[in-house]
């Protein structure tokens, strides 16, 4: 059997949809070391020059609220004739759209090759709307809520082949996590105890801790038509791949 990997502490940087998030680790030593090395970039003096393909790392201006700065992006999509990229800032989970092709510039290999500082995590055993539906939408705002801000516990749990899903626990520091253990509500549970969510069809067999937790939760959610099944069935098809 696959065994899970230590927990690790860390902060949201990012909440993409109602099962997805960006985390930095905490503290953030990876963080501020690529911050650093993009501080000290500089373009090439080709870059107005330079097309970029969908999937290329390349470096980015983007305005945090102090002034325009260099961060590292991947391409998600090219616009017409490359006048502009839609792009997924690596070091903090956000997605821009429109970038103009002035603000992007090629990056030097040293730097694309440094591992991101946001972690992308899904949810294990959570599955939410599209956030342009309604029912995804107020998924996404209340995990936001539930971790924005916070400290936060993470821990791989084993048993997906494509790609980690992950527990996640919100903590105020080691004393109150060591003195909660597990008996600590997960923001997994939480979702779909709302819900807000659904368990995916994929873990309707698993035998992990949550997986069996959660699924005794929807039971009562469903029961108590919560959410996204107020109807009876859920609003949403469990569609994940």
């Amino acid at each position: 059997a696959a065994r899970a990997a230590a927990p690790w502490r860390g902060r949201a940087a990012e909440v993409v949809d109602g099962a997805t998030l960006y985390v930095h680790a905490d503290p953030p030593a990876k963080l501020d070391a690529v911050l650093a090395a993009m501080r000290a970039f500089a373009p090439p003096a080709t870059a107005a020059a330079a097309a970029h393909r969908r999937n290329a790392v390349v470096a980015a201006q983007f305005d945090d609220g102090s002034g325009l700065g260099w961060y590292r992006a991947r391409v998600v999509e090219v616009g017409p004739g490359g006048a502009t990229y839609a792009l997924r800032y690596l070091d903090f989970g956000n997605l821009e759209a429109g970038v103009p092709a002035a603000r992007v510039a090629p990056l030097d290999a040293a730097r694309a090759a440094l591992p991101p500082a946001a972690v992308e995590c899904r949810l294990a055993h959570v599955r939410a709307a599209a956030v342009d539906d309604e029912a995804g939408e107020a998924c996404a705002r209340a995990l936001h809520e539930l971790v924005w801000g916070k400290g936060l516990e993470l821990a791989e749990v084993p048993g997906r082949a494509d790609g980690p899903r992950f527990r996640v626990r919100v903590v105020d520091g080691v004393a109150e996590a060591k003195a909660g253990g597990d008996s600590r509500p997960t923001v997994n549970e939480q979702l779909v105890e709302r819900g807000l969510a659904r368990v995916p069809g994929a873990s309707k067999h698993a035998a992990d801790d949550l997986a069996v937790a959660m699924r005794a939760l929807q039971l009562g959610a469903r029961a108590a038509r919560a959410g996204v099944w107020r109807y009876g069935d859920c609003d949403f098809s469990d569609d994940e791949k």
